[in-house]
């Protein structure tokens, strides 16, 4: 089979197969009108043993084969299989006039039974590409050699005929042969024994050739034609025993009867063998496409994508490649992925849209007759690239979030040392300054109680500064760490008890973070929890985190309808580290604040 060296579009993977290229309603409507006039006819003449049963035989061949050609054109549009199979639905019902009371009318029926067969056999052959391989054209060689030999003379010298199958025997009503040349069945009796051996030989070549298929096939494709393949082999094993069976001279009518039964049930299973053959096609292709995703859980590598689509697609030359820094394709050991050469039995297919593909597959090329598998493969393989994409975006994201966090956090951290320092170097000594000058000039004036009374004022005002500048950036955060800032907060408040756990330093926008989201917690407590309440604040270094609680026996609120910043700004600062804030409170429960910071590996 020749590989396709231009890259098709893998529209037909991804998507449901395209609308039938021809209306199915007018089809089976003919089949259906068709199915019953043949009926019909047969069931008015009287010319068949078992009319009634011929007449059904007939309908179902002809509903059967229309039907299951109609689903091949939707589920494959481009095979051949989908036509022939509407061909022989029109033959078969030429077949069924071997049931009519027309001496015409029979003639034409029995001469196109071997037509009927013949293009059977090609279907079975040719499947599933719809073409003879030099295989099947020798083995189809045979079988119209045989028919040609042993039919062709009977039929056109002979006076009497009637079809292959018991459901077609003649009563002694049947009428003449209107095609017959001559009257002569013993010059049609020397060629028996020829059109015998052809037969037997056709079946051995036919049958071969099917378990040689079916031994050499790839685990998905046998899937796929063993039911075509199984019942091919069984019909045209009894064609072969019914050759040895008249080489032999056998004349006990039970064992034409069976043949003749078996041949005949072999033709109802026919059809339906077809439609299995679809439905296992697509079964296979979701247990595919549920493997390969099973496999491909998460974000795959490019080598784990490319074993896992092989193995479902049962080829282990299949390759993945996919754009490259230079424009062209790489797999994922970084070799280049070219187009196939036409004689290399491969096919190369561009998987993504049409001016920009995602990836380029290079696969067996049998697998084309494996539609649904490709698509199922092609499927699972767009969608794990897909979410390998978007995982790299994903942590690109994450990563330059980080970063702009740590850059926030640390900006944040230096503006509180630069206003703590301004705090310190410009107005706070001013008021140093301001606050000596008085008092000297105070002395010199022999004491002023106004003056005394400002000098207590300014004196005020540079403490409150001095707490100003220490809650901006507290020194003792920046000397000693987070766990004693926390202790030095905690003595302003009586009700307060800071039990920090010894703890490393750690990097000072962390460490901020912390201070400054338990500070809010503890004063939130402070200004809420009432005089009584019992404020405990928990400081812990545990499993790789740094993490704090603070619990009051207070009020408590509901979280979801507190007003204000708070909350929200000590979420912002732990989240800005990597961090998380639990707030679990509820009206008469008190409050628990929990803070939660991974530390660097």
């Amino acid at each position: 089979m020749s590989a396709v060296t231009a890259a098709p579009r893998d529209e037909a993977l991804v998507r449901d197969p395209a609308a039938p290229l021809v209306r199915t309603g007018p089809i089976l409507g003919a089949a259906i009108v068709a199915a019953g006039l043949s009926a019909i006819v047969v069931l008015q003449s009287d010319v068949l043993l078992r009319s009634g049963w011929f007449a059904l035989f007939q309908a179902y061949n002809v509903l059967a084969f229309t039907g299951v050609g109609l689903l091949w054109l939707r589920r494959r549009p481009a095979s051949g299989v989908g036509p022939i199979l509407l061909l022989l639905a029109g033959l078969l019902t030429v077949v069924s006039l071997q049931g009519a009371s027309s001496s015409l009318a029979l003639s034409i029926g029995v001469l196109f039974d071997p037509v009927a067969a013949l293009l059977a056999w090609y279907l079975i052959l040719s499947y599933p590409w719809s073409r003879l391989d030099g295989a099947g054209r020798a083995v189809l060689s045979i079988g119209a050699a045989a028919v040609a030999v042993g039919f062709v003379p009977w039929f056109f010298l002979s006076s009497v005929i009637s079809g292959a199958t018991p459901l077609a025997r003649c009563t002694a009503a049947c009428p003449e042969n209107a095609l017959m040349l001559a009257n002569r069945p013993d010059v049609a009796a020397h060629f028996g024994t020829t059109e015998e051996i052809l037969r037997v030989v056709f079946a051995v070549a036919f049958v071969a050739v099917l378990v040689w298929r079916l031994v050499t096939a790839s685990r998905p494709r046998r899937r796929v034609i063993a039911p075509v393949a199984a019942v091919g082999i069984v019909w045209i094993a009894l064609f072969g025993v019914t050759g040895a069976a008249r080489y032999l001279v056998v004349t006990d009518e039970r064992v034409w009867d069976t043949l003749g039964w078996i041949l005949t049930g072999t033709r109802v299973a026919l059809p339906l063998a077809f439609a299995l053959a679809l439905v296992l096609a697509q079964v296979f292709a979701g247990g595919a496409l549920e493997t390969m995703m099973r496999r491909l859980r998460g974000w795959p590598g490019q080598a784990e994508l490319q074993r896992a689509a092989a193995d479902a697609l049962a080829d282990p030359g299949l390759r993945i490649g996919y754009r490259a820094d230079d424009g062209g394709w790489r797999d994922a050991s970084g070799e280049r992925v070219a187009p196939p050469a036409p004689d290399s039995g491969k096919t190369w297919r561009e998987l993504g849209a049409t001016d920009a593909p995602d990836a380029v597959l290079v696969y067996d090329s049998a697998l084309d007759d494996d539609p649904e598998l490709l698509r199922a493969a092609a499927s699972a393989i767009r969608l794990s690239a897909e979410a390998t994409r978007l995982g790299r975006e994903r942590t690109a994201i994450l990563d330059q979030l980080r970063v702009s966090r740590e850059q926030t956090a640390t900006a944040t951290i230096d503006e509180r040392r630069r206003l703590e320092r301004d705090l310190h170097d410009s107005a706070q000594q001013q008021l140093i300054a301001l606050r000596i000058h008085l008092g000297l000039v105070n002395l010199r004036l022999g004491g002023v109680a106004e003056l005394d009374v400002l000098g207590d004022e300014l004196q005020a005002a540079l403490d409150e500064i001095r707490d100003v500048a220490r809650g901006v950036y507290p020194a003792t955060l920046r000397d000693l760490g987070v766990g004693a800032a926390l202790v030095e907060a905690g003595r302003t408040d009586p009700r307060v008890h800071v039990r920090p756990q010894p703890a490393a330093r750690h990097h000072e926008a962390l460490e901020a973070a912390v201070y400054f989201a338990a500070l809010e917690a503890i004063q939130n407590a402070s200004k809420h929890g009432g005089d009584h309440a019992s404020i405990v604040v928990d400081l812990s270094e545990e499993d790789g985190e740094l993490r704090f609680e603070v619990r009051d026996d207070g009020p408590g609120f509901e979280p979801r309808r507190a007003l204000g910043s708070g909350i929200p700004g000590m979420r912002e600062r732990l989240v800005a580290v990597g961090g998380r804030l639990e707030v679990d409170s509820s009206p008469g429960r008190g409050t628990r604040v929990r803070g939660v910071v991974p530390l660097p590996a």
